[in-house]
């Protein structure tokens, strides 16, 4: 028995780094964001919509993770030693994610495809372009930019569903948008040294920990105020009001961030942060039962 122990230890420590190192809880988060919208906006669960935001983001964060693996060296240490040990198979792997994405986009209908694609392009084009350029001159557009795709990802709902654009959407574009600011912006922080090397003009590299932190907490309460006015002008059902429990969340997180090492910002970055889109739709099953 303890002869099969060894190796299956390995394979199991080796799956636990690639789910946390290979950016899979943060896709799976995408996933949990259109699980979200769907069930607010009562529509029927399809499978197809919640894999699609998973291999998008994948897609995305594979490129981007294996383009910039030497700067990850000093900053992110566990991932890019990850990261190293896969190289070899990155293209093989993004190949793979994009075969399965575009099988599944067939099924679908031409304005979803063409959302997809435009997302992905957009995406790519931060890690070529606006990352490195772009963010030179215009402090924090990086975590801008960031936020506004991710929040873009909603509208996959109604091209998918072919309904239309609801005012719930607006509403929830913002609070999705400002979730994604408090954790760009959070996930700058233990990236100060490498971004200040590459004159990328992040908040975290423009103000500094404690002050980036003390804003994040600014904008972490702020993220509830499009939920309040969504609800109170009848554009989202009462139980949308769960999601406002995600400050609490990030008031815990980065209340936790100010007193602790590197090592164990970066390990609450990849296992705490990310995993908050993952709850969300958990908050409103729960609203569903509560109201």
């Amino acid at each position: 028995m303890n002869t099969f122990r060894g190796p299956i230890s390995r394979v199991s420590t080796s799956i636990l780094r690639e789910v946390i190192y290979g950016g899979h809880i943060l896709s799976l988060g995408a996933s949990g964001i259109v699980l979200t919208i769907v069930l607010v906006l009562a529509l029927p669960v399809n499978v197809i919509i919640l894999i699609i935001p998973y291999l998008s983001s994948q897609v995305v964060y594979t490129y981007n993770h294996f383009r910039e693996i030497e700067f990850d060296i000093d900053t992110n240490p566990e991932r890019a030693q990850h990261l190293q040990h896969q190289k070899r198979w990155m293209s093989l792997v993004l190949l793979g994610y994009l075969l399965v994405l575009f099988s599944l986009l067939f099924q679908t209908n031409l304005y979803t495809s063409l959302f997809v694609i435009a997302v992905v392009s957009g995406g790519i084009l931060y890690t070529e372009y606006i990352k490195e350029i772009a963010s030179r001159y215009f402090a924090g557009l990086k975590n801008v930019y960031t936020s506004f795709f991710w929040a873009l990802t909603i509208f996959i709902i109604p091209c998918f569903y072919q309904t239309s654009i609801l005012p719930a959407y607006l509403y929830l574009f913002i609070f999705v948008f400002l979730r994604w600011i408090v954790n760009s912006a959070f996930f700058d922080i233990k990236d100060i040294t490498s971004d200040d090397q590459r004159e990328i003009r992040t908040f975290a590299t423009l103000f500094g920990k404690k002050r980036t932190i003390d804003i994040l907490h600014t904008v972490n309460v702020a993220s509830a105020i499009p939920l309040f006015l969504g609800i109170h002008l009848h554009a989202l059902p009462i139980n949308t009001l769960l999601l406002a429990l995600t400050s609490l969340y990030g008031f815990c997180y980065l209340t936790r961030s100010a007193h602790i090492s590197d090592k164990s910002l970066r390990t609450l970055s990849y296992l705490v942060v990310d995993a908050e889109y993952i709850i969300w739709p958990l908050l409103i099953l729960a609203g569903r039962i509560i109201f």
